[in-house]
Order: C-alpha cells, then sequence, then structure tokens
C-alpha cells in the first residue's frame, strides 16, 4: 500500500503545509511559534536546519504509521482475545488508501492519527508509573501537534477515570455526572486557548459566518437572514451566532454532519463515492450493533466517544473539510467497534470460550 501511494503521491506540499513551512522557518530565525502546532515546527525545522529540505518527515511519518498500525492490532488483541478480530481490523486500517495517503503529506494529520493509536494501547495496557510516563509524553506531544490535540488528552483521561470508577464497583450514572461536570470546565478552557491560538480570532470568526457547508466548496450553502456581527472569544462567537441566527447554525450544524460522518462528496467521483458507501456504511451497522449489544469494554467506549463528540462538535463550527481528513482520528475506532460487531455475529459459530470487546 505504502509503494503504491508513494508512486501516486511521491512527497505533497499542499495547503497547510507552506503554514508549517513557514512556522518552522520562523522559528529557525527568530525563535517565534505558534504553541498549537509547536510539535510539528520543531519537527520540520530539525529537518530544515538538518538536510534543508522537509522531505525527511515523512519518512517519520511512515515510520509512525507502521508502528501505529502494530499498536492498533495489539489495542484491538487487548480487548477481543482474538488474533483473526484483530488482524482483521488491522487489515481495515492498512487497506483503506484515503487513510494511508496521508502519511505523505507534509500535513499533521497523519502524525497525529499515529500516535493517537499509540497512546491509546499505552492507555489500555499501562500498569507501572514508567508506562504512565510513556503516555503522559505521548499526550503532551499531541496537544502541542495539532490546536485539537487536547481533545484526545480528554478521550484518555475519560478512560482512565471510568476504568478506575468501574472497577471500584461505583454506578455508571455517576461516572457520567462526573465527566460532564468536571470535563466541560476543562474543554471550555482549553478549547478558547488552543481554538484562540490556531489561527487567530478573525479567522475563526469566517468560518463561524461563512455559509458554506464544505470549506472551499461553494456548491452547498446555507444563508443567514441577517448580517451577523460576532465577538470576543471562540466560545464566545458561538454562543452568539447561536443566539442571533439559530434556524442558519442549526440547518448549517446538521448539513455538515451528513457530510463529515457520510464521508461522500458532491465533487468525488462515481466510483470514489461508491466505494466510500461501500467500506463505511456495513461497518456503520456492525458498529451500532456491538454498541448496542454491548460489546465493547465501557471505559474504551466512553473514551472513543468523548473524542467523536469533540471532533464532531469541532467540524460543525469550522465546516467539513474538503477531502475527509477531519475523520482520520475517528476511522481506527469506527473499525475497532465495527469488529465488536461482527465478532459477537461470529460468537454461535465460534469456540465457546472466544472472548469479545466487552472483556479487559
Amino acid at each position: 500500500m505504502q509503494c503504491w501511494l508513494f508512486e501516486k503521491f511521491g512527497v505533497q506540499v499542499v495547503f497547510d503545509s507552506y503554514r508549517y513551512i513557514e512556522d518552522a522557518n520562523r522559528l529557525l530565525s527568530s525563535g517565534e511559534f505558534r504553541l498549537s502546532y509547536v510539535s510539528y515546527t520543531l519537527l520540520l525545522a530539525a529537518f530544515l536546519k538538518g538536510t534543508g529540505a522537509v522531505a525527511g518527515v515523512v519518512w517519520v511519518q511512515l515510520a509512525f504509521s507502521l508502528a501505529a498500525t502494530v499498536a492498533f492490532f495489539k489495542l484491538v488483541y487487548h480487548f477481543s482475545a482474538s488474533a483473526p478480530v484483530a488482524f482483521l481490523a488491522g487489515f481495515l486500517l492498512v487497506v483503506w488508501p484515503d487513510y494511508q495517503q496521508w502519511n505523505f503529506y507534509v500535513h499533521t494529520e497523519a502524525l497525529f492519527v499515529s500516535i493517537t493509536l499509540i497512546a491509546f494501547l499505552r492507555m489500555a495496557t499501562a500498569r507501572r508509573k514508567w508506562a504512565y510516563l510513556q503516555l503522559a509524553l505521548l499526550l503532551v506531544f499531541l496537544v502541542f501537534l495539532r490546536s485539537n490535540g487536547f481533545m484526545v488528552a480528554l478521550a484518555v483521561a475519560s478512560y482512565l477515570a471510568s476504568d478506575a470508577w468501574l472497577k471500584r464497583g461505583w454506578r455508571l450514572r455517576w461516572l457520567f455526572a462526573v465527566i460532564v461536570g468536571g470535563g466541560t470546565p476543562l474543554f471550555i478552557l482549553l478549547a478558547h486557548l488552543f481554538l484562540a491560538d490556531m489561527s487567530g480570532l478573525h479567522a475563526f470568526t469566517d468560518h463561524l459566518v461563512t455559509g458554506n457547508v464544505i470549506q472551499g466548496y461553494e456548491g452547498v450553502r446555507v444563508e443567514a437572514t441577517m448580517e451577523l456581527a460576532l465577538t470576543g472569544s471562540p466560545l464566545q462567537q458561538v454562543l452568539q451566532l447561536v443566539w442571533q441566527e439559530p434556524g442558519f447554525f442549526f440547518k448549517r450544524s446538521a448539513l455538515r454532519f451528513i457530510y463529515y460522518w457520510g464521508q461522500i462528496r458532491p465533487y468525488f467521483a462515481g466510483y470514489h463515492n461508491g466505494l466510500i458507501g461501500l467500506f463505511f456504511y456495513p461497518q456503520y451497522a456492525l458498529a451500532l450493533y456491538g454498541i448496542l449489544k454491548r460489546q465493547v469494554y465501557t471505559p474504551l467506549l466512553i473514551a472513543m466517544g468523548v473524542l467523536a463528540v469533540l471532533l464532531t462538535a469541532m467540524v460543525l463550527v469550522s465546516g467539513v473539510d474538503w477531502d475527509n481528513r477531519f475523520m482520520l482520528p475517528l476511522l481506527p475506532f469506527i473499525y475497532l467497534t465495527a469488529m465488536a460487531g461482527l465478532q459477537k455475529l461470529a460468537m454461535p459459530y465460534s469456540k465457546p470460550q472466544a472472548a469479545n470487546l466487552l472483556q479487559q
């Protein structure tokens, strides 16, 4: 897969790549940097300093992609105790080219997804202080890799909290109260800090007031009925938008939700949209079946749910991306829950002692 994609794409320096390279050059020349992307900036700066080119970052991304594939296999095996289930989940991760192609872009997406999977494996298997230190270092790298990196840290924190909570035999309803009550103020603080640092308040306002459902595409739009004037922090602007134009906000958000999770695009070739439907929609059905049948270990399901809700919320206020890259962090967890549903369906035909993803 990687050889074919390298032959097809080579090293891609496009769109946000130029902004990242500019950040790296600024760091080298003046020591200035943007906090929310400093991990990637440092990596690019190291290659620019050492080789004068950024192409080497692709090899780093490929190496982490390999490590992440192994980590994902181990993560699924850890919960399923089934090598065939883990192998099939890993196969789904490898075989979808729209996921793997991002290893060849000088963008943060590939490293973000790969290190998220490695962090989730460490999260699920950590038992000693050194393992928790490794997890902490991975999360620090993620938090400063992308402006939404803190969402992974919140998802991991929800897993660790719910895992400890349930092992003490406490009621699940109180757990949700703690996660929502304790996590909401922290999310507001982090969202304010990183969204403001991401591209400036003015650019964030542009995302909110635009009628475009898909960033960079004019074919699907929702028009506001009045001129919008938003001020304050990013979250204050969201609340103002809901107050001033609730119909505009909710209609546009509904369309963004559909395009985000549907993954098809009006400008993709027919066969491309067809492959997306054939590949993902049965997995959605299997994933829903696995969740309803309680086949996923509850703390893991909570962590995946927290990450999915936060990433979806990000899309609703900023716009669906052109090429589905905002969905990349969720694809492995779609595969995982789909395999949980498939394993449940296969149980009558498997050995009586077969484990499932409900077990840890």
